[in-house]
């Protein structure tokens, strides 16, 4: 898994796997799990809650192969409320947004991604409209990370994967590499 969202990517780009991401007309291939709005706004999905409650809206014909690359981008306007969580498979966060813009990035689909991709509420209310979601597989391409662990089966910043740092320090089996290549283990 990858857990940050600071990468520079200048892939090439498989065809889109997101159905209906753009909301032209309606949410068609989207699926509500209890968010109290759940609806068509304008060319955006809108959805909302007014209090607590993990609730998603999803998509589940996404095909994703375990272990291989992806790329997502999509808008997001934030009118109020808590942190949006972006997951694919049944419970696996990619990344936590807290505010507007056009957010992208990448993830490594995992074995549990059951070809499944969620927004959900974190637990309070919220309220916000997203539109242009698009998740493609990178075929090849430039890939530069930075604040990035990847790993084996500690996504939580353990001592399992690889660490790139800002400064270009790169630690394997470490979180804290202190030379170019630092290696523990």
């Amino acid at each position: 898994a990858i857990s940050t969202n600071k990468n520079v990517i200048t892939p090439s780009l498989g065809s889109e796997l997101v159905t209906n991401g753009t909301f032209d007309t309606d949410l068609t291939g989207w699926t509500n799990s209890g968010l109290a709005t759940f609806e068509w706004s304008a060319g955006t999905i809108h959805i909302a809650q007014a209090g607590a409650g993990w609730n998603s809206f999803y998509q589940n014909t996404v095909t994703l192969i375990p272990g291989e690359l992806y790329y997502y981008s999509f808008d997001l306007t934030k009118n109020s409320g808590t942190t949006l969580i972006f997951q694919h498979g049944s419970n696996t966060t990619i990344a936590s947004f807290s505010s507007s813009g056009t957010q992208t990035g990448t993830f490594v689909a995992d074995v549990n991604s059951s070809n499944t991709i969620r927004f959900k509420a974190n637990n309070a209310a919220l309220d916000w409209n997203i539109d242009n979601i698009s998740i493609k597989k990178v075929n090849a391409g430039n890939f530069i990370a930075r604040g990035m662990i990847v790993g084996g089966g500690n996504t939580n910043g353990g001592s399992t994967g690889i660490k790139i740092l800002d400064s270009g320090n790169v630690g394997i089996g470490t979180t804290s590499p202190a030379y170019t290549l630092d290696v523990s283990g």
